[in-house]
């Protein structure tokens, strides 16, 4: 009986070390997942802000294109009904990057 009642107790006592060391294992596990998310959340921040920029970036190519083609309309003389520029009788063209981009 005392030698089963012995058995018990070292039993107990090695699941309460097993115990303790779980929860110090766990703490440190909750610290790196901590980190982890802390990261995660940088990196979304991080992507959002790159996304805007990007868009940002984007618009402003846009507009200097709208802005290149407006100055080129300008510096180009003016079409009649028949498409004649009036200088000799050559048709009024479109640069070559425009008629290669005009399919998009």
């Amino acid at each position: 009986m005392l030698k089963s009642l012995w058995e018990l107790t070292k039993q107990v006592l090695g699941l309460a070390q097993d115990t303790q060391s779980n929860k110090a294992d766990i703490k440190v596990l909750q610290g790196h997942v901590e980190r982890l998310t802390a990261a995660m959340q940088r990196q979304e921040l991080d992507l959002d802000h790159l996304r805007e920029k990007e868009a940002l970036e984007r618009r402003n190519l846009m507009l200097s294109l709208e802005n290149a083609v407006l100055r080129l309309d300008r510096r180009l003389p003016a079409v009649d009904q028949r498409g004649d520029s009036g200088a000799g009788n050559a048709p009024l063209r479109r640069p070559r990057y425009f008629r290669e981009h005009e399919k998009i």
